[in-house]
């Protein structure tokens, strides 16, 4: 009983902590938005975990896989009665990532401005510089 409470304990701590967290994943997609593929629970567990918040796909809860570009409210269950909300930005990749492969996650991640599928053909002129 008493290991189950601070199991619970652990769990109520790694919710607050994760609780409306904005998390960004680049995706390929056409022009109208919808993606070449999906985003699902797998996904969505790797760039929370890639931020040290330690989530497994189970916790992700999804009705189905995310198929658009935008802004998503994603459940993240726990346990039973431990919840937390992560946001979840879906973009296109940036110009310098032009498979889509990785997935940028940020603990504070900017939003894209306007429709992410009208910006996906801009270009930043800062792109060719070398650090």
């Amino acid at each position: 009983m008493r290991q189950e409470r601070r199991r619970r304990a652990v769990l109520e701590q790694r919710a607050k902590l994760l609780d409306g967290k904005e998390f960004t994943i680049n995706a390929r997609a056409n022009e109208e938005g919808h993606l070449y593929g999906s985003v699902g629970p797998a996904q969505i567990a790797a760039v929370v975990n890639a931020e040290g918040i330690i989530v497994e796909a189970e916790n992700i809860v999804l009705d189905e896989p995310i198929r658009m570009l935008d802004k998503y409210e994603v459940p993240v269950e726990f346990a039973e009665g431990v919840r937390a909300t992560v946001v979840i930005w879906v973009v296109p990749p940036r110009e310098s990532d032009p498979d889509g492969a990785g997935a940028d996650a940020g603990d504070e991640a900017e939003p894209p401005e306007g429709p992410a599928p009208d910006d996906a053909g801009d270009r930043e002129a800062d792109d060719n510089t070398e650090s």
